[in-house]
Formats: C-alpha cells, structure tokens, sequence
C-alpha cells in the first residue's frame, strides 16, 4: 500500500520529468533562434529561452531537494519501535497519536500550497513560450 509520501514523491517525480522536456523545449527554440535571418529577433528569443531554462532549472533544483527530503523523513511513518513482537497491526497504528497526524496534515496542506505556487508559475512560463514560439515562426515564415 502507498503511503502519501510515496504518492507525493511519485508527483514530484513526474513533475521533475515535464520540467526536463521543457527544458528540451527550450533549447531547440534557442538552437533555431540561432538560425533566424533576424538577429536581433533571434537574440531575444535566445535570451528568453536561457532565461526560462535557467528558471526551470531552479524549479527542479527545489522539487530535488524537497522530494530527497521527503524520502529521509519519517514524516508519514508511526514510530512503532517500543512494540514487541507479538503486537498486532492495530496496537502499531495506535502508537501514531492526533498531534502528530495533524502535523501531517500541515506538511500535507504545505506541500500542496508549494506544488500549486510551482505549476502557477510553470504554467505562466508554459503560456509565454508558446507566445513567442508563434511570434518566432511567425517570423521564420
């Protein structure tokens, strides 16, 4: 069974991968701004996209770091060191008291407020690239 935390990590993760095809975007829209007859128009494209690029890369650098976080932190897991062998599953789950569910419903309601400022922000410099990826072919045209 998957934890939240294997689900979070596993968000991350794929997260992580749509910030690298972007990154791929980006460059092959700065490799064929290098090839516009329009230098200047080529430069600002080249410099918006290494501007993205380097953005994105902040991006994943943060989603890296929390998700290695999350995976050496015992956030999600009961402590159930203190319980003999012959305890049941049920008498483990009690050892996870209230508090500490609602610290994981604060780090829960944290994580998400942070996932949605990064795709707010993604999706603000998805729509940007796709307005001067018309403008540079407008231009190529």
């Amino acid at each position: 069974m998957k934890t939240n935390n294997d689900n979070i990590i596993y968000k991350l993760s794929e997260i992580i991968s749509i910030l690298d095809s972007e990154i791929t975007n980006e460059k092959t829209i700065a490799h064929n701004a290098i090839d516009m007859t329009d230098w200047d128009e080529g430069q600002k494209i080249l410099i918006n996209a290494n501007k993205k690029i380097s953005l994105i890369n902040k991006w994943k650098a943060s989603l890296n770091f929390l998700k290695e976080e999350m995976q050496q932190s015992d956030l999600f897991q009961c402590d159930a060191s203190g319980a003999d062998d012959k305890s049941s599953e049920a008498e483990k789950n009690l050892q996870c008291t209230t508090d500490e569910k609602s610290e994981e419903d604060k780090e829960q309601k944290f994580i998400n407020d942070s996932l949605d400022q990064i795709g707010e922000g993604f999706h603000n410099q998805f729509i940007n690239q796709k307005t001067m990826k018309a403008k540079s072919e407008l231009l190529l045209q």
